[in-house]
Parts: C-alpha cells; sequence; structure tokens
C-alpha cells in the first residue's frame, strides 16, 4: 500500500506490530497494531487475486504464501488466460490438489522462505 510497507508471513507477526487494516474491503487502510496473535491452521495453498492483495478479517494483507511473490501464481493466471474458467474444473481441482501437497513443492517453499530470511 506504500513504499515503506513489506510483506511478512504471518506467524511472524507480533504483539506491537504495525499492520493494514480496512473495516471494509472497499474501505481505505489504516495503520493498526497487532493486540494478540492467535496460531491457525487453513487447508488454502494458494489464493489468486487480481491484485496480489486481500482483506480477511478486516487485515489487509498479500495474497502469496512465498517470497516467490507473483512469480507462484504465474501458472494459475496463465491457465485461466488460455482457458477461463478452468481453474475450477474437477479434474483440475484435483490435479492441482495433488501437486499441492506434494513433498517436492513444501520442501521447494521451505528452501524459498530459509532464502528469504536470510536476507533479512
Amino acid at each position: 500500500y506504500c513504499g515503506d510497507s513489506r510483506v511478512v508471513s504471518a506467524r511472524s507477526l507480533s504483539v506491537g506490530d504495525t499492520i493494514y487494516h480496512t473495516p471494509t474491503p472497499a474501505g481505505p487502510p489504516s495503520l493498526a497494531t497487532v493486540a494478540s496473535v492467535t496460531p491457525g491452521a487453513s487447508p488454502v495453498r494458494y489464493v489468486v487475486t487480481a491484485s496480489g492483495i486481500m482483506v480477511v478479517d478486516g487485515i489487509v494483507g498479500a495474497s502469496y504464501s512465498t517470497p516467490a511473490g507473483a512469480l507462484e501464481v504465474l501458472p494459475y493466471r496463465a491457465l485461466d488466460a488460455v482457458l477461463p474458467g478452468a481453474l475450477e474444473w474437477g479434474c483440475v481441482q484435483r490435479a492441482l490438489g495433488t501437486v499441492m501437497e506434494s513433498p517436492l513443492l513444501h520442501a521447494f517453499e521451505r528452501v524459498l522462505e530459509g532464502a528469504a530470511a536470510g536476507r533479512k
């Protein structure tokens, strides 16, 4: 949202950190201080949005799950551009589900996360 912001993983947030918050998805963002952190889990691996930004419970965040950023969803964007709606097909969803849960992909994500942590 601004030049001073940076993308961080949700698990790295701590009480007292500053994040962007908006009362409605279309509302203007404002700074908010993290008051508490509760660990959670989600079955979602990747989210593809037009802007790369999403709002969840008023919290503004990047829709990327790895330091690869927009590159991680490039194959999905390409598939949707070539075959609009293909990401909704059952056979495509099953195939992507298999790939998303592969140990090789998980290992690659850990390497990316470790490399990004080493640059900080």
